[in-house]
């Protein structure tokens, strides 16, 4: 068991042949140095998937129907997963790229000319500690609520996060292990089975959005897409 990608890439670059299973590693990484390539081995992604990411604004912002996407050098698969998803739910995704920091500002004007869901993905080049509060300003001078993939997000500016807690992640691969201890194989590369959700009020009424409750949008999203249970 491997736990981050320092210590996953550190073993897919050894001699190591037996069973693997990583955890608290992005997709991209996974994917990256394909260890998947290595026999029998398996992942729990720090990643959220797109359809519990799009769950998210259903149930928490139903009548938000406009989906901004930002893609970056390392996220264009993702943002079209995202969009893909968005229109099977019967969202409207819109889709901008921004391969520079300049051309960052120019890329979210166009996005949010009209008001829109605004999903943060983890593009480093895209979103990081130099463009985040240039972001989250801007999307709400628009109007615009952001949607986080960890809890410094909301404590930032963001609206809602949708994460996986280390403990979580800890709890499944534990799962995973027995099974796979009692004969069991190592299943396929996946996210994490439990997750949280995480809110800002103070910015959700700035934006004069009424939010519930964290627990219960994550119990909704649950009943909807069958995760965490």
């Amino acid at each position: 068991v491997t736990i981050g990608t320092q210590a996953a890439r550190a073993l897919a670059r050894s001699d190591y042949r037996g069973p693997v299973l990583h955890t608290l590693i992005p997709r991209r990484s996974f994917d990256e140095f394909n260890v998947g390539a290595r026999g029998q081995v398996s992942a729990i992604f720090i990643d959220q998937p797109t359809e519990r990411q799009i769950a998210l604004i259903r149930q928490a912002l139903p009548d938000w129907r406009r989906v901004a996407l930002l893609s970056g050098p390392s996220s264009g698969e993702l943002t079209q997963q995202l969009a893909s998803t968005a229109r099977e739910q019967r969202l409207t995704p819109y889709i901008e790229r921004a391969d520079s920091d300049e051309g960052l500002h120019a890329a979210l004007q166009k996005l949010l000319v009209e008001p829109a869901v605004l999903i943060a993905t983890p593009d480093p080049e895209v979103f990081n500690s130099y463009t985040i509060q240039n972001i989250l300003l801007t999307a709400y001078r628009q109007r615009s609520p952001v949607i986080g993939f960890s809890p410094a997000y909301v404590r930032a500016g963001a609206i809602i996060a949708i994460y996986s807690t280390p403990r979580q992640i800890g709890t499944h691969a534990a799962e995973i292990l027995s099974a796979q201890l009692a004969g069991a194989g190592l299943p396929a590369p996946q996210s994490c089975r439990y997750f949280e959700v995480s809110i800002n009020q103070h910015v959700a009424r700035s934006l004069g959005i009424a939010l519930d409750d964290a627990d219960r949008i994550r119990d909704r999203i649950i009943a909807a897409t069958g995760a965490g249970r």
